[in-house]
């Protein structure tokens, strides 16, 4: 066999059939179950992945990269998060997030607030965002996401705790630890408009 023919065979006739570089391949058996059932959740999973992303960042197309990366580590261990994959890939995209923020924050080395035409400066909403970042970005991690998937997010406390791999007790105590701190951060007159 030659590029899919047998020797002397005219090149004519190569090229009606396809070629098959190591042979006849199965393509069936590269897809199983668990590619399907993946494929079949993805776009559930990137709107879940993109607004986690977007909440904390306010930029699409960073937001956009967050999601895409939470997707590829959510394919990498789908057998193991399958059943409640919404708010661990909410969780990946959020913690992506704050870390994309964070690595901005040192590239530009001073905060929006240093700055004086920043957006956060023109725009309330995006000075908000910075606000609650900083604040969400001091939390200890699991508190923040506790926080994050209750109510960033609005996921049910027991989605929530399967994402974090702990107790539905764990996640209260969590979320309301993260608010009590959010509070004394942010102040008691602070508001999310959207």
């Amino acid at each position: 066999m030659a590029f899919g023919g047998a020797v002397g065979t005219p090149p004519s006739a190569l090229l009606e059939e396809p070629w098959q570089p190591f042979g006849v391949v199965d393509r069936s058996s590269f897809v199983n179950d668990t590619a399907i059932d993946f494929v079949g959740s993805f776009p559930t999973l990137h709107a879940v992945a993109y607004r986690a992303s977007f909440a904390v960042l306010g930029h699409r197309d960073d937001a956009r990269d967050c999601a895409q990366e939470a997707l590829a580590r959510a394919l990498l261990r789908w057998n193991g998060i399958a059943d409640h994959a919404q708010p661990w890939v909410a969780r990946v995209a959020t913690n992506l997030a704050l870390d994309s923020a964070r690595s901005h924050h040192r590239r530009a080395g001073r905060t929006a607030h240093d700055a004086v035409d920043t957006p956060a400066r023109i725009d309330p909403v995006a000075e908000q965002r910075h606000d609650l970042v900083t604040a969400l970005r001091a939390l200890p991690r699991r508190r923040r996401e506790a926080v994050v998937l209750r109510h960033l997010l609005g996921f049910p406390e027991a989605d929530a705790a399967a994402a974090m791999g702990c107790s539905v007790g764990t996640v209260k105590s969590s979320t309301s630890k993260a608010l009590d701190a959010l509070r004394r951060s942010l102040g008691p007159d602070w508001k999310w408009s959207d």
